[in-house]
């Protein structure tokens, strides 16, 4: 890695977020906020699940109503987490062209017109 890299990587940085108070920036804030909360909210379900494996193994209705309750609770936020990263996502698409975020969004391809191949 030398010092262009360096440079034109913070060109880029320029172009994706050009000031800290840009509508960019919190975009690209809040999605990375909520990346990373869904990431540990599936490492805890994960937790929670063999919780409840656990439970229904060792035939403790009791404790496995109880898991499956709080899996329920904690399925509420993860789907606002997931539907949350899905708007910021559209938001992203929608303000592609807005501050250069231009190259996020997908070109469209042009295809040869069949005037021009006759």
């Amino acid at each position: 890695m030398d010092r262009v890299l360096f440079q034109r990587l913070q060109r880029l940085m320029l172009i994706l977020i050009p000031t800290w108070r840009s509508k960019e920036f919190g975009i690209l804030t809040l999605h990375t906020f909520f990346l990373v909360f869904r990431t540990a909210l599936s490492v805890y379900l994960a937790y929670v699940d063999g919780h409840i494996v656990g439970h229904l193994v060792n035939k403790d209705a009791k404790e496995f109503g109880r898991s499956i309750l709080w899996w329920l609770v904690i399925a509420v936020p993860a789907t606002y987490t997931n539907a949350m990263i899905k708007f910021l996502e559209s938001k992203v698409r929608c303000c592609s062209g807005v501050g250069g975020a231009s190259f996020l969004a997908p070109r469209p391809t042009s295809s040869p017109s069949r005037s021009a191949a006759a």
